[in-house]
């Protein structure tokens, strides 16, 4: 089984486990389900930002912004995770 660890952005990553010598690798599976996690951390930063709007936040704060650049990050996240998953499947 491989073994995981909490990211600083908050997502699941696989970790190279030693065993008997042999590192595990991820696998395309592992990849695809990673990509599904940044995207709904993806969709809950959109959905922080208009509950922000909605609650009338302090216009001195760019939270638009904020919420849109981190929601980007996690899409790229998800993007390169699909990548993998795909070249892992070849």
């Amino acid at each position: 089984m491989d073994a995981w660890s909490i990211g600083r952005d908050g997502v699941r990553c696989p970790v190279a486990a030693q065993a008997a010598g042999t590192a595990k690798h991820t696998t395309a599976a592992n990849h695809r389900q990673l990509a599904q996690e940044a995207r709904a951390k993806a969709a809950e930063h959109e959905a922080m930002w208009q509950e922000l709007q909605a609650a009338g936040v302090n216009p001195k704060v760019n939270w638009q912004a904020h919420c849109e650049a981190i929601a980007n990050m996690y899409r790229q996240i998800a993007e390169q995770h699909d990548t993998m998953a795909r070249d892992l499947q070849q």
